[in-house]
Order: structure tokens, then sequence, then C-alpha cells
């Protein structure tokens, strides 16, 4: 393959040569999003694919804004319509869940997480085992789900500790699996 027919070769070296550079981990960390949560498994054919930021979204935004079109008689969009139209600036999502939680309390966007990340139903799938066991220094995610930590408790050839806060990481000297927000939710 050329460099012509594939413009991020170079990139794709770079990262490739920090992620084998020692080991037994390489130097290169991994920021993992809600999006390969995609690659779940489902338990049964009933449960669909994992849902994605936008499902979660427009549900907020419904529930925020309830009703048909809220334009005025002008013609003018209401902030229904305007966030909808938001839909994947990923601020627009933190803004939303913070109205949420502020409208509804955090029980109920807890609620609704829990609707729409059905973690149990799910399981990793073929490349979320390939992602662990490459010789990532760091794997850190976002996600609400579990699946990335459970691929990594069945990993042959690495050993990753979940760490959910800042302190732990410090004392820990381990492979941290890092969790940017506590995954336990009270409902």
């Amino acid at each position: 393959m050329t460099d012509d027919s594939f413009p991020d070769e170079p990139h794709v070296r770079r990262i490739a040569a920090a992620l084998w550079s020692r080991e037994p981990t390489g130097t290169a960390a991994l920021l993992v999003g809600a999006g390969f949560s995609r690659n779940a498994i489902p338990q049964r054919p009933s449960a669909g694919i994992m849902p994605g930021w936008n499902d979660i979204y427009t549900t907020m935004v419904e529930q925020l804004y309830p009703g048909g079109s809220t334009s005025d008689i002008t013609g003018r969009q209401g902030p229904r319509e305007w966030l909808l139209r938001q839909a994947g600036a990923t601020s627009a999502y933190l803004r939303v869940a913070e109205e949420f939680e502020a409208q509804f309390g955090r029980g109920a966007l807890d609620k609704l997480i829990l609707q729409y990340v059905p973690d149990q139903q799910f399981k990793p799938g073929n490349l979320h085992r390939m992602l662990v066991e490459l010789p990532w220094a760091d794997i850190m995610t976002t996600n609400w789900d579990t699946l990335i930590e459970r691929a990594a408790e069945s990993a042959e050839e690495r050993v990753y500790d979940v760490v959910r806060t800042i302190d732990a990481e410090i004392f820990c000297g381990c492979r941290p699996l890092c969790k940017s927000f506590l995954t336990h939710i009270d409902v």
C-alpha cells in the first residue's frame, strides 16, 4: 500500500511503533469512545445492537421539550428542534445531559442510562478481545458499559486493573484500564 492510497498511513505507523516499542507494554495509550460498544455481541437476538449517543440524546431532548414542533408563528425553531439538530456535537450531549439531570434529578438520568445501556444483554465482541490483547500502555474509556473490562478479564497475554479514580492510578503501579467516571449507578 502506498502513501497515496492511504493518507493516514504515517500516523498508523507511528502508533504501531509506539505500541510495540518496549516489552511487555508499549508506550501508546488508547481512548475508546461509545461507538466501539456497537461491536458487542447480543446475548439473544431480541437485544438488537447497543444504542449510541444519539439514541439517548434524542430521548432526553424529547423528555425535556415534549410535544410536536415548537416553532413559533414566524417559523423560527424552538429549543427542541434546535437541540435535535445539534445531535452529534459532543458539547450538545453534555449540555443536554446536564439539563436533564437538573430538571429530573440524578436518579432519572441514571435510569435512562440503564435503559439505553443494557450492559448485561451484551458480551464483548471479537474486536473488544483483540483490542485488549494489544500491548497498550493504558486503555481509557468513558463508556457506561463494561464490555472492555469484561474482555480484559479474559485477555491471555495482558493483565489490566480497572482504575476509576486518579488517586487509584497513582498508587496501583499497574497497567490501567481507566474509566473517567464511576460505573456504579444508584437506582
